[in-house]
C-alpha cells in the first residue's frame, strides 16, 4: 500500500462487512468503500462504483473508529 503512494498509484479498500470495523492505515487509502450486509448482486454494484458508473452517497448509521499512530 505504502508502495503505490509512492509511485502515484490509487489504493481503494473494498469492505465487506456486517458490523463497524476498525481501520488502522486509512491514511495510505485514497478512498473507502464500506458494503454492509450485501446480496447477491452486490459485486456488480461494487464494480460499478468503481469503474464511476455510478455515486453512491449516504450516510452511515454508526461512526467508524479512527486510530492516531
Amino acid at each position: 500500500m505504502r508502495r503505490n503512494k509512492e509511485i502515484g498509484k490509487k489504493n481503494i479498500l473494498v469492505l465487506s462487512v456486517g458490523t463497524p470495523t476498525a481501520i488502522y492505515e486509512e491514511q495510505f487509502m485514497d478512498a473507502i468503500l464500506l458494503n454492509l450486509f450485501s446480496g447477491e448482486r452486490s459485486a456488480e454494484a461494487i464494480m460499478d462504483i468503481l469503474e464511476g458508473k455510478i455515486n453512491p452517497s449516504g450516510k452511515l448509521p454508526f461512526t467508524m473508529p479512527s486510530f492516531d499512530n
